[in-house]
């Protein structure tokens, strides 16, 4: 009797005994870098990448279309403090009088004095006036005014541009809602950091007592009529430096090696490897 429940004791110890070993093998196996389910999960990767390339998983598709594309440089700046010069004219009171008051602009053309003969008195540049006092005891008007024929500034222009910045170079420049004319002033020839200066000429004479306010500038250097357009996310790169894109006909999907062109914010030119037409895929 004895010897049978000591039996039944070490028949448990040893279900029990091996039960533990299962639980921490399992463990073991969990923690350990397995070769083996390192090669699943890695397998399991590449099912869902090639999902993706082939159509299965998450995708949008874009048909090529044409259009127009430019390649504009854009650029945030301050006018400068030293953009103005302030100056003083001195005139006879009793021989005419002031066209304009204080803060007022005056353009090259108008008058600024009118005398008593009908004649008048205008400035060649730009000018804003700042204040004009009378002095009854000497009979003389002192106008203080800002002059500036025009305000520059300096663009930093990557290297590759260098022979596409000119006199006739597209601009447009803004300060907040306002649009302001602009134009090259002058095109340094030295390349520092692969990078050459250009001087901006803001021509608008609104802009005089404008120190400190922030300018953006927007050059075109280069844009391109009726040519294959594609979404710059549907444009990818091998190791090797190619571009290529994912195209899809029917079920079928496949890589393609394009040649790429100028690019903007949201799409890219394609030379060659498309035709009108064709889906692409951005994966």
């Amino acid at each position: 009797m004895l010897k049978k429940m000591l039996q039944k004791v070490l028949l448990s110890l040893s279900v029990l005994f091996g039960f533990f070993l299962l639980t921490v093998l399992s463990a073991f196996l969990q923690n350990k870098a397995n070769p083996y389910l390192l090669h699943m999960d890695q397998l399991s990767q590449e099912m869902e990448t090639e999902a993706l390339i082939t159509g299965t998983g998450y995708e949008e598709i874009f048909e090529v279309k044409r259009g127009t594309i430019r390649d504009v440089l854009s650029f945030e700046k301050t006018i400068p403090a030293g953009s103005y010069c302030l100056e003083t004219l001195i005139l006879n009171s009793k021989g005419g009088t002031l066209t304009a008051g204080p803060g007022d602009l005056i353009c090259p053309g108008q008058a600024l004095w009118r005398y008593q003969d009908g004649s008048f008195l205008s400035l060649s540049s730009n000018i804003r006036i700042l204040s004009a006092i009378s002095n009854p005891g000497t009979g003389k008007t002192h106008i203080r005014y800002l002059q500036s024929p025009d305000i520059l500034l300096k663009l930093d222009i990557p290297e590759r541009y260098l022979n596409k910045v000119n006199s006739d170079t597209d601009i447009h420049a803004r300060i907040g809602a306002q649009e302001v004319r602009a134009a090259v002033s002058r095109i340094g020839e030295a390349v520092e950091n692969h990078q050459f200066s250009v001087m901006i000429a803001l021509e608008d004479p609104d802009l005089l007592g404008r120190t400190g306010s922030s300018v953006t500038v927007w050059l075109t250097m280069e844009e391109r009529e009726d040519v294959l357009l594609v979404p710059k996310e549907c444009v990818y790169t091998y190791h090797t430096g190619e571009a290529f894109v994912i195209i899809k006909r029917g079920e079928e999907t496949f890589e393609c090696i394009v040649e790429t062109g100028i690019s903007d914010e949201r799409m890219t030119e394609i030379r060659s490897g498309l035709q009108e037409g064709d889906q692409v895929i951005a994966v």
